[in-house]
C-alpha cells in the first residue's frame, strides 16, 4: 500500500484579515499549523480551533495562508495558497 505524500504533510498556517474588495491584508494574526487529509478524494486542511477562532479575544480571521512546495524536486519552489473563510471562496 502506497502512503500518499499529503499524510505525512504538516503545513505552517498564517492567518489575515481581508478589507471589503477582498484583498488580503498581508499583516499576519497569528500563526498555527496544520496537516491534509483526503477522504473519498477529497483534501482537506486540519488545524485546532484557536487558530482560527476565539471569541473571548473576539479573534474571527477570515483568511488562512500556507505555502506548498509545488517542485517535488526543487524544494526552492513554492507557491502561496489563500484559504478565505466563512464566504465560500477559495
Amino acid at each position: 500500500m502506497a502512503i500518499d505524500q499529503y499524510y505525512l504533510t504538516v503545513v505552517r498556517l498564517t492567518t489575515h484579515l481581508y478589507d471589503d474588495t477582498r484583498n488580503v491584508d498581508p499583516s499576519v494574526r497569528r500563526y498555527g499549523t496544520g496537516f491534509f487529509f483526503m477522504n473519498d478524494q477529497k483534501l482537506f486542511l486540519i488545524t485546532n480551533r484557536h487558530v482560527i477562532i476565539n471569541e473571548t479575544e473576539n479573534y474571527v480571521p477570515n483568511v488562512i495562508r500556507t505555502r506548498i512546495h509545488t517542485n517535488m524536486h526543487d524544494l526552492w519552489q513554492n507557491d502561496t495558497f489563500d484559504v478565505h473563510l466563512y464566504n465560500g471562496i477559495t
